[in-house]
């Protein structure tokens, strides 16, 4: 008797053991034999485990990406990197991966990872994506912009007016902080008629900026679990969250950030409060659209779209920004040839700001808008595409469909063969161009992606460049203070291109313009 219930015990116990050991070599057995992935190259660990990319993330401080192309020298341009996904490394692939032919849907491992499946990044369906597409494209065409410029050109005013303190006290500035403040503020008065004030608080809000960095990472890690593991732990109660993920509490106010603008709007009965406002409003029109199902206006949709626009047009353009204005600082020539330029349109710095069209209309200030975007693209993320219901082909390789399958837009803007010394930057390379050449260093140029999944606000982060670095340039003399290229280096790929721990951003002095 005594040694049937021994038995029963070491039974109970062994047998999840073993049942577990079986999974594991049978998965093991089927990923590197038996999927349709395995005839591709790379290494056996990244096609055995995610685990091999989540060292990179997680250790080696998100720095896949550059090991992702070292991998491609060693296997080629098609390589297996992880269990589910294939990377390519071929310029002129890119218009095939970023199509408006066919369907493409959204990777799940990275849809999933800020728990906002009701926002355009976090919508997976193609056909569901392209419906939420077209409802907030028309917002960002060139007349609807155009139309928020006093938008614009006030915020910059204000970020003008805080700069001036830092100039009469002598105070050093972060760039980053100032910039994502005047980014953040641009959308969120965009988006619901509040822009936060991020602009007035003290020290350019970097706390805020350290907390949502914070809750970024959270979202980053969650790649790595199941799809189920974010919206668990966000529901869970507060203790279970930071025993679990510490960072996750910053990812909640990053999504309370938009609740309270959300919840206003849905108040308001009225337009006066919008007419008051002076511009069009994104979401008071979404959600008061005759033309969306209900379902596309409930309330936790319209949060999540809401705080993934806030959050992606704060995050990309201010590292744009920044790293636009570094660029210019660390190249006296560059910024000479562009303040002789900007004196057509504006003679005196207490000329009033030109239009956005005047701007717009300048070769050598596009030049440099074109190098900032090609030099320091906000994501730097490689871009996952999932063809849906057909195979894929590249060259002679058949890619099966429903496979996840990536390229790194950065990768085609630092390819010598293209853009000759990729790593300087030139803003002639971008002038008195034939059409044959300007069309070829336009189809290698991709910040924004393209296709179906392309970036919705292209005008907007553009109309910002623009206006914002130009007002900068006119206003201020900005000189470098305990900062170099090692501060804006695209070295961490945490989603969107970060600086190296350890780095304070890019700082300067603001000194009357000599302008």
């Amino acid at each position: 008797m005594l040694g049937v219930i021994q038995y029963s015990l070491l039974t109970i116990f062994w047998a999840p053991l073993v049942g577990v050991g079986l999974y594991g070599a049978g998965l093991a057995i089927y990923r590197l034999f038996l999927s349709p992935l395995a005839k591709f190259p790379g290494p056996k660990l990244a096609a055995l485990t995610r685990k091999y990319e989540s060292y990179y993330e997680a250790v080696q401080n998100y720095e896949y990406l550059w090991k992702i192309k070292a991998m491609h020298e060693k296997y080629g341009p098609i390589i297996r990197i992880n269990p589910h996904e294939l990377h390519i490394d071929d310029n002129d692939f890119f218009d095939k991966l970023n199509s408006f032919q066919g369907k493409w849907e959204k990777d799940p491992y990275t849809a999933h990872q800020f728990a906002n499946p009701g926002s355009l990044v976090g919508t997976i369906d193609h056909d569901l994506h392209r419906k939420r597409r077209a409802a907030v494209l028309p917002f960002f065409s060139k007349q609807k912009i155009y139309a928020l410029e006093p938008v614009i050109q006030s915020t910059i005013d204000r970020l003008c007016d805080k700069m001036q303190f830092y100039q009469k006290t002598g105070q050093s500035l972060n760039l980053r902080n100032a910039f994502k403040c005047f980014a953040a503020d641009v959308v969120a008065e965009y988006c619901f008629a509040e822009s936060g004030g991020l602009i007035d608080k003290p020290d350019f809000a970097a706390e805020n900026w350290v907390q949502h960095q914070q809750g970024l990472k959270s979202g980053l890690r969650a790649r790595y679990f199941p799809q189920w593991y974010m919206p668990v732990v966000r529901g869970a109660p507060a203790w279970i969250r930071q025993t679990v993920d510490p960072a996750a509490k910053h990812f909640e106010i990053w999504h309370r950030d938009v609740e309270g603008p959300v919840g206003r709007m849905e108040t308001r009965k009225n337009d006066e409060f919008y007419e008051k406002a002076g511009h069009r409003t994104i979401f008071h029109e979404l959600i008061n659209s005759p033309h969306l199902p209900p379902a596309e206006k409930e309330t936790i949709r319209v949060i999540q779209e809401a705080g993934a626009m806030v959050g992606a047009g704060g995050e990309s353009t201010s590292q744009v920004l920044t790293a636009f204005m570094y660029c210019l600082l660390a190249n006296p020539q560059a910024m000479s040839k562009l303040r002789e330029e900007l004196r057509s349109v504006v003679p005196t710095a207490d000329s009033p700001a030109p239009s956005l069209r005047q701007l717009e209309a300048l070769p050598y200030l596009t030049g440099c808008v074109k190098e900032a975007l090609r030099l320091r693209t906000g994501k730097i993320a490689r871009h996952q595409r999932v063809p849906a219901g057909r195979s894929l082909y590249y060259k002679d390789w058949e890619i099966p469909a429903g496979t996840i399958v990536s390229m790194t837009p950065i990768f085609v803007h630092i390819d010598p063969e293209i853009f000759p010394n990729p790593h300087t930057f030139m803003p002639e390379r971008w002038l008195n161009l034939n059409e044959a050449e300007r069309q070829r260093l336009e189809h290698y140029f991709v910040p924004y992606s393209k296709g179906a999944r392309q970036c919705a606000a292209i005008t907007l982060a553009n109309s910002e460049l623009y206006m914002c670095i130009a007002a900068i340039v006119v206003r201020f003399d900005l000189e470098l203070f305990e900062t170099d290229e090692w501060d804006t280096e695209m070295a961490i790929d945490s989603h969107h291109h970060s600086p190296r721990l350890g780095s304070k951003g890019v700082q300067v002095f603001a000194k009357k313009s000599t302008f």
